[in-house]
């Protein structure tokens, strides 16, 4: 009795004095399931890592206008019998203290298909894994300004997620092209 009184008083605290940023991290989906969810359950799913030459490297970040720190990607491909149905990969991005991590589905044509958020770790901002949110991301391109308050609707109180979530789907679509579009 005592240690789960002692554990909703430290939830409380957290969450009056502002401490919540240092709650765990909330897992929604695993990449295995993101998988599933975007590429359907009769898709035969593969990982390839692919390593960013410093070349590679460097048009993606003219490309996005800020630096990549990654130096490789596991793209998961799903192929079905007609060959490859889409790719997806895990990304994080920054929120303001924690990072968000989401998987993003792309087609064979370069478009958004899905985008899963896989763990939120922030105390504010969580209605950016809603599915109203997410889904104005679905048949976007890299062509697409991916902007909030221009093609993307922002959300109340979750700008700086919303805008986390924006630029990781432009990461993915730069990726994307730069190591699998012909």
């Amino acid at each position: 009795m005592r240690a789960r009184l002692r554990s909703w008083v430290l939830l409380a605290s957290a969450l009056i004095l502002g401490w919540a940023d240092e709650l765990p991290a909330k897992v929604y989906l695993t990449r295995e399931e993101a998988t599933r969810l975007a590429f359907g359950s009769s898709a035969t799913v593969s990982e390839e890592r692919r390593a960013l030459s410093p070349q590679v490297r460097t048009a993606i970040e003219r490309r996005l206008g800020r630096p990549v720190p990654e130096e490789a990607f596991t793209f998961y491909v799903g192929r079905s019998a007609g060959g490859i149905q889409e790719y997806g990969v895990v990304l994080e991005e920054m929120g303001k203290h924690e990072p968000i991590t989401f998987f993003v589905a792309i087609t064979p044509d370069g478009h958004v298909k899905d985008v899963l958020v896989l763990e939120y770790r922030e105390s504010r901002g969580g209605e950016v894994r809603g599915k109203g949110f997410l889904r104005q991301y679905v048949g976007k391109t890299s062509h697409d300004p991916l902007e909030i308050g221009d093609d993307i609707t922002p959300i109340t109180g979750a700008t700086i997620s919303a805008r986390a979530v924006s630029e990781g789907v432009k990461k993915a679509l730069a990726v994307w092209e730069a190591l699998y579009q012909p």
